[in-house]
C-alpha cells in the first residue's frame, strides 16, 4: 500500500469521525437546555448518517482483488 492510499483512508476516517462527533453533540443538545432541540436532533441524525456513509462509499470503490477474503466469498 502506498502513501497516497494511506492518506486517503486516514482522511476519510477522520472526516467520518468528525461528522459522527458533531452529530452526537447535536443529538444530545437537550442536556444543555437549548430551545431548538428538535431541529438540532434532526441535523444530528443527518450528520451521523453521513459519517457512516463515508466509509461505506470508500469501501464500495475498492477493487475486487483487494484482500484475500474477497476471493473466497465470490
Amino acid at each position: 500500500m502506498d502513501a497516497f492510499s494511506i492518506i486517503i483512508y486516514l482522511s476519510t476516517f477522520f472526516v467520518s469521525l468528525i461528522f459522527i462527533h458533531f452529530g452526537n453533540q447535536m443529538m444530545y443538545v437537550h442536556f444543555r437546555g437549548d430551545t431548538r432541540k428538535g431541529q438540532l436532533k434532526f441535523y444530528g441524525i443527518i450528520c451521523v448518517i453521513i459519517g457512516v456513509l463515508i466509509p461505506c462509499i470508500l469501501a464500495s470503490f475498492r477493487d475486487i482483488t483487494v484482500g484475500y477474503d474477497v476471493k473466497a466469498y465470490v
